[in-house]
């Protein structure tokens, strides 16, 4: 073991055996944990996603078994208005972001197992269609088209975000790198790009296999109050960027309004997508639900603004042990 290893790991082992999770007085603190995916390893979605947006079933079940034993489980939305019983140990609520398939497939079950709550935040108009968010496009070019679109200027452009045209590297790196680089441009010219690229390299996104939830599985999920529902908006547009009044209003109280329709319960939690926000959508959440979540890395104390909740981000690569989870869940590595 090198030395930077040997520091990690020392760190990581320090903080699972003295972390806050055992410090006095922190059972009125909340940790919220954030997932994406849940997919097995030998699955083939598997291997087109980012490493960092996906944790294998059998890891996931090894968590919930550790926020057992080391937390006070507890639904965000009981926090987030008071209506839960602190205990000696934090409080732990567990989130997913977007309305994956796989967290009905592989995600609620084990959380049936455990009897342990969570929070979906979807993106209202991708819940029962066949879109996929643009990284998943990306990742899609980069598997199966871009050789057939090679010579356009579209083409050079996405093989040029890459550092050495991502020679060498397998393709969840290669499309890793792009979209880090393609998260600096607006959404407008992501979708055009990407759109052209998809038709050049012949690749018909209308005929393929649905990624995300349908309204049936949603409606299963939350039929039995262990999974409640949120809004990450209509479409994931980012919103710290000068959309038009109407559309910012569409992403954040329209979402609202579709969830309710299709669940029968409005959602009271929001997830800005990739933490980005500007003070009129600030606004527009504060005004339509009763909490809503960041991506800023940390623990939530009693007095943390409930419209700004720190959150923790698990995968598969960081989480595996459980000295490595338990120093994730305390903020550490």
């Amino acid at each position: 073991m090198g030395a930077k290893q040997f520091i990690k790991a020392s760190l990581q082992a320090g903080a699972a055996l003295a972390g806050r999770h055992r410090w006095p007085g922190s059972g009125r603190h909340l940790v919220v944990l954030m997932y994406h995916r849940i997919l097995p390893a030998d699955d083939p979605r598997y291997a087109l996603e980012q490493p960092g947006m996906v944790v294998t079933p059998e890891t996931f079940a090894r968590h919930l078994e550790w926020i057992r034993r080391h937390f006070n489980p507890v639904h965000l939305a009981d926090w987030v208005s008071g209506r839960f019983t602190p205990g000696k140990r934090p409080a732990c609520a567990i989130s997913f972001d977007d309305g994956w398939r796989d967290n009905y497939e592989h995600a609620y079950p084990l959380l049936q197992r455990a009897d342990l709550p969570a929070t979906i935040f979807l993106v209202a108009d991708f819940i029962g269609t066949n879109r996929d968010f643009w990284p998943g496009r990306v990742q899609r070019l980069l598997a199966h088209g871009l050789d057939a679109a090679s010579g356009s200027e579209d083409a050079a452009w996405l093989t040029g975000l890459m550092p050495g045209n991502g020679e060498g590297a397998d393709v969840r790196e290669r499309a890793d790198r792009a979209i880090e680089a393609l998260k600096t441009l607006p959404d407008g010219e992501i979708e055009a790009r990407l759109s052209r690229l998809e038709a050049a390299a012949g690749l018909d996104t209308a005929d393929q296999s649905p990624v995300m939830l349908d309204w049936e599985q949603v409606g299963a999920m939350a039929g039995d109050g262990l999974v409640q529902m949120g809004s990450h908006t209509r479409n994931h547009r980012r919103l710290d960027t000068d959309l038009p009044p109407e559309e910012l209003e569409s992403e954040i109280v329209g979402s609202a309004r579709v969830i309710q329709e299709r669940t029968g319960t409005a959602p009271t939690l929001f997830c800005y997508p990739n933490g980005d926000r500007n003070a009129e959508a600030e606004r527009l959440v504060r005004s339509t639900y009763r909490g809503a979540c960041l991506v800023s890395r940390g623990w939530n104390r009693p007095g943390t603004d409930p419209f700004a909740l720190n959150r923790i981000g698990m995968h598969e690569d960081v989480s595996r042990s459980r000295i490595a989870f338990l120093s994730r869940a305390n903020g550490a590595l």
